[in-house]
């Protein structure tokens, strides 16, 4: 490794959230912010894939990572265990990192979960454990961390998914969460110095009353503004976002509406079943639509929520089809709405990254027709004039 452990540890936990301080827009009309902006296809960056490496949507997960001035992408392929970093600017394969199942490097079960901190220090997660493992850049492992404290119980889980992604701050790994039904808990904090993990209580009022369970109310997702120190959080079931301040340790709570998405109401009773959930709570879902990843923009300084947009009722067949269609609000700095653009259906934004290009989102028909590689589009901001 080019960076000692010890450096990458050599920062404790900074969260410190306290419930003063609460500010934002949340109280203005939801949604009804100026618009004057979309976003616009610049590029196209396509990546050659071999003969054994496959991407399974929606489980593999592209990390984007700027190092000396180059652009690079680590591409998972956790069913074949390996990952692949591509080097941007050539379009070609930099370092291929292989995920041992047997040996003294063993990681198992398979992780289906990335974090890269940088190119030498890079944190696989493994959901049924809970379990996070830290390799190097050839795949030999320095170490693991349990996260689960609640075994055998019915708590929240962390997880972490292109759609649902962790990131590393201030030495510790920040993750989103499912399951925010129990509790009250939402996401957890890991110091990887004293290995102690911390579980914020800090879920929106939206999650008070009724059922909230299914595919998409029930988790959460953030990113993170390294700039400013601040965190933004994204709930399934509301209509705001969560901005945690991490120096000023204050929360605000901002609107990020969907022009496409009226009220939000939960079941007012569990289910009885698996019948009955497939039935009512993944029908509920939807048919009113929620919202999922959030994703920074530094380089034009806006942040991007996705919204999953409402299936009219006549058209309703199946629990899936709350994947069919999605949008990108678009927010700026301020975290004021200036646009929304409706994603075109080619375009999966589980696998998707940020960098100088744009947006860039994987083209999942592309892939359909050719599995020799791998395309992403990069959208950019654009005026609607």
């Amino acid at each position: 490794m080019n960076r000692q452990v010890s450096v990458l540890f050599h920062l404790s936990l900074l969260l410190v959230i306290c419930c003063d301080g609460i500010k934002g827009n949340a109280d203005d009309e939801c949604g009804m912010q100026a618009n004057g902006y979309t976003l616009r296809l610049g590029s196209e960056i396509e990546l050659a894939l071999d003969s054994v490496t496959r991407v399974a949507l929606p489980y593999d997960i592209a990390e984007y990572h700027r190092a000396n001035g180059v652009e690079y992408l680590a591409l998972s392929d956790f069913t074949g265990r390996r990952i692949n970093i591509y080097d941007l600017g050539t379009r070609t394969l930099f370092n291929r990192i292989t995920i041992e199942k047997d040996g003294p490097n063993a990681i198992r079960p398979r992780p289906f979960g990335l974090i890269l901190d940088n190119l030498d220090s890079i944190f696989l997660f493994e959901n049924s454990t809970q379990t996070v493992f830290l390799i190097s850049n050839d795949g030999s492992l320095i170490d693991k961390f349990p996260i689960r404290i609640y075994p055998g119980t019915e708590r929240q889980f962390v997880d972490v998914t292109g759609a649902m992604p962790g990131f590393y701050a201030d030495g510790s790994l920040h993750f989103s969460g499912y399951g925010l039904g129990y509790d009250k808990e939402a996401g957890a904090i890991l110091d990887l110095k004293n290995r102690k993990i911390r579980f914020p209580k800090d879920l929106p009022d939206t999650y008070t009353g009724g059922w909230w369970r299914g595919v998409v109310y029930d988790k959460f997702s953030h990113t993170f503004n390294h700039n400013d120190s601040l965190v933004i959080q994204s709930f399934g079931n509301d209509h705001n976002i969560q901005v945690v301040d991490l120096r000023a340790r204050t929360k605000a709570i901002y609107c990020a509406k969907s022009r496409h998405i009226s009220d939000i109401e939960p079941l007012s009773a569990q289910p009885l079943n698996f019948v009955e959930q497939e039935q009512f709570l993944y029908r509920n879902e939807a048919l009113q639509g929620g919202y999922s990843t959030v994703k920074y923009d530094p380089w034009q300084k806006v942040y991007y929520r996705i919204a999953l947009l409402p299936v009219p009722k006549a058209l309703f067949h199946s629990p899936q089809q709350i994947w069919e269609r999605s949008s990108v609000i678009i927010l700026d700095s301020a975290f004021r709405k200036i646009g929304e653009f409706d994603l075109p259906k080619d375009y999966f934004y589980p696998i998707s990254f940020v960098s100088e290009s744009g947006f860039c989102l994987m083209n999942k028909i592309k892939y359909s027709e050719r599995e020799d590689a791998v395309s992403f589009g990069c959208f950019k901001l654009g005026s609607l004039d």
